[in-house]
């Protein structure tokens, strides 16, 4: 196989279709998950939230509290 072919193969000029369906969708989905944070934020926002903060840091020791910096137990 030539290299001119390879490059004619590799420039997908006819996915435009199934490309701007692909973009649209994450755009979709984006926007979805965009307005569902939207809509739950004030339940989790400040002192009378879900989990306030302040409580919950006042109450754990630095062994409990969740954290990527810790990787054993």
């Amino acid at each position: 196989m030539d290299l001119s072919q390879v490059i004619v193969l590799l420039t997908a000029s006819d996915y435009t279709i199934s490309r701007e369906i692909i973009q649209r969708g994450f755009g979709a989905l984006f926007f979805i998950a965009f307005l569902s944070a939207f809509n739950q934020f004030p339940a989790l926002l400040g002192e009378r939230g879900l989990t306030p903060a302040p409580r919950f840091i006042a109450l754990t020791t630095a062994a409990q509290a969740p954290s990527l910096f810790r990787w054993r137990r």
